[in-house]
């Protein structure tokens, strides 16, 4: 069995590399853009676990766990209301309503091209990459969740601000990104230098766990399903790796469902799979094709007016089992029941406090669950 370590290559036909060590700077980007907006791992979990056999639900449910330990540990002492943080990484809704996005991921993921792993020399490549772009013209053309897109094309809309504002994003949105833009370099500077304590935490800590990245590539190398057939099958493209085409695999830890394949802007014979470590080969196909009964027994968990009321009262404000219980008139075993079946579905977060565990409604995890809702219901 041959086993990949840095930029070691599968002994399969197909030219591609895994790496196992953590892009610190994409890493750290995306684990603070959860603690500012409140998007725990637990909620990811819920909808998930139905369609998976017991082994892969199993092994899920611990590394949803470990990740959301990491990210509270690594986090702990920050404030997700500093207006350092949020000017950075406050979520904004893209104009499709699915997702959020943020300044702070489209200044670096736009210009990422998975050759460096170390914070500094991570941001130098992102810095040279957008002067690349700058010096051969280049103008934003679109934008995804994560990344800008650009065209070399003669169609250019104008400067900075008219490519920006023909953006479908919050107007408030455009001037901010507009500015960072302008002033791309101090823009760079100054997220680098505020999250890089951060980052040495989370490598730190990514270190002790570094089982999470050798079990997914492990995962990969032995699934009866090669990656870039898989690939081919859950995208609906074909994906082909010619003779002297390499592809980079790199596995994000933070970006727990994240999956993208896509051709180098900057180089030739070069493409890159961006590829989360909650990715397996059943989770893809179903949250492509959420199941009926999936949806079914999170309605029932929602279907008692006692936990409608729950949801509604958490989402204002926390509190913990007994507190709830009392304000609530409700016996308190049966609060705990329905906090832990609440909980069971990724419609509550928890936090340990003085001894208590404290509940709180995950917005996010509601917001999720209602558009798969929709999605089934509507499409």
């Amino acid at each position: 069995r041959t086993r990949c370590h840095f930029w070691e290559r599968t002994t399969e036909a197909m030219d591609y590399a895994f790496i196992r060590k953590p892009y610190i700077l994409f890493e750290t980007v995306e684990m603070i853009y959860r603690f500012v907006n409140g998007i725990s791992f637990r909620s990811l979990l819920s909808l998930r676990l139905a369609a998976e056999d017991t082994a892969e639900g199993d092994r899920m449910v611990r590394q949803g766990e470990q990740l959301q330990e990491i990210l509270e540990e690594t986090c702990r002492g920050l404030d997700p209301q500093s207006p350092a943080l949020r000017r950075f990484f406050a979520r904004v809704d893209t104009s499709d309503k699915q997702e959020g996005t943020c300044l702070a991921r489209l200044l670096t993921f736009s210009f990422f091209t998975l050759k460096e792993t170390d914070f500094w020399k991570n941001v130098e490549e992102i810095r040279t990459n957008w002067r690349y772009l700058q010096e051969k013209g280049a103008w934003i053309q679109s934008y995804s969740i994560m990344s800008l897109e650009f065209s070399f094309g003669e169609d250019c809309p104008g400067d900075f601000l008219d490519q920006v504002c023909a953006l479908e994003l919050p107007p408030e949105f455009q001037l901010n990104l507009c500015r960072a833009l302008r002033s791309f370099d101090k823009s760079l500077d100054e997220l680098a230098n505020l999250i890089y304590p951060i980052a040495q935490r989370l490598e730190e800590t990514l270190h002790r766990a570094h089982w999470i990245l050798d079990q997914r590539v492990e995962y990969w190398q032995n699934s009866p399903v090669p990656l870039l057939d898989y690939l081919s099958d859950t995208m609906g493209q074909t994906l082909t790796v010619g003779e002297h085409e390499h592809t980079v695999v790199a596995i994000f830890v933070m970006n727990y469902n994240f999956l993208l394949y896509k051709k180098s802007d900057l180089l030739e014979n070069e493409s890159y799979l961006y590829l989360g470590c909650g990715v397996s080969v059943k989770s893809q196909r179903r949250d492509q094709n959420m199941t009926y009964e999936m949806l079914g027994l999170s309605l029932k968990a929602l279907s008692d007016k006692k936990r409608l009321e729950i949801l509604g009262r958490l989402s204002k404000e926390r509190a913990y089992s007994l507190e709830l219980a009392k304000a609530m008139g409700v016996d308190p075993s049966n609060m705990s029941r329905n906090l832990a079946l609440l909980c069971s579905y990724g419609f509550l977060k928890q936090e340990q406090e003085a001894q208590k565990n404290y509940y709180q409604t995950d917005h996010e995890a509601v917001r999720h669950f209602l558009r798969q809702l929709e999605r089934v219901l509507l499409t």
